[in-house]
């Protein structure tokens, strides 16, 4: 991944989707191709969005006090952190992320109120170990711990999704949560993560009900499969579940 600015980046294409300010022309367009092809991808990221304060909403709720953003993606108000210290001011968040276009941003991502923290981990989602080692400068490692795990799971392939996300429920403490989202495949959808990955910006890859079901198998699910809606209350591919540890 780079800065190319003849080159999309899934950041800034997925920026652009939430009526962000960060991206080039190059993202514009592919937005404009990703549209044609698939005229609800808008509603896909904004069912991602509010899926998110959904999840932050509920792990707050039920007393989790640390977030680990996996993917963090551009800033985009309000931010995981805003999210979850409106609720509990002493919240604490560590955003995880690896792209450039990210990380030149990242200083939105580390405001905090004073009895809460924010962090910025440049760090391939991945690494398991390097995160959750570092993540434990801002976190107390022996207290439960939600990851939110919003629209970048895509970007693993699917036989290794299950995994990664039983390594990082597994390495958390007992009563730690995992909230994801993702987007379940129909015929027009390949299509468009087809044209996509041509564009030159990171492939992405939709899942199947087996595969999302593969990722909860034996896991305690908190919030089942749930199909997502967007901002104007339409039904979307857009999929989330919670699970606990």
């Amino acid at each position: 991944m780079s800065l190319d600015p003849d080159t999309p980046s899934s950041a800034r294409f997925w920026n652009a989707l939430l009526d962000g300010k960060t991206r080039f022309s190059v993202d514009e367009r592919l937005v404009d191709e990703m549209e044609t092809l698939y005229p609800q991808v808008r509603g896909l990221a904004q069912a991602s969005r509010r899926f998110l304060a959904t999840a932050v909403e509920y792990v707050i709720g039920h007393g989790v006090r640390q977030i680990i953003d996996l993917g963090a993606g551009l800033p985009t108000e309000p931010n995981t952190h805003e999210m979850a210290q409106h609720i509990a001011r002493d919240a604490r968040v560590v955003y995880v992320d690896q792209d450039p276009v990210v990380l030149a941003h990242a200083r939105a991502l580390l405001t905090s109120t004073p009895e809460g923290a924010t962090d910025y981990l440049d760090i391939d989602f991945f690494d398991r170990d390097r995160v959750l080692a570092e993540a434990g400068r801002t976190l107390d490692m022996d207290r439960p711990i939600a990851i939110m795990w919003m629209s970048t799971l895509g970007h693993v392939a699917p036989e290794r999704a299950p995994r990664l996300v039983g390594d990082y429920l597994d390495a958390l403490p007992k009563g730690s949560y995992l909230a994801l989202c993702d987007t379940l495949t129909e015929e027009t959808i390949e299509q468009a993560n087809e044209q996509y990955a041509a564009s030159g910006t990171q492939p992405y890859t939709a899942r199947t009900q087996e595969d999302f079901e593969r990722i909860a198998e034996g896991r305690e699910v908190v919030r089942p499969l749930e199909a997502l809606l967007d901002r104007d209350g339409n039904t979307t591919q857009q999929y989330g579940l919670i699970l606990r540890s």
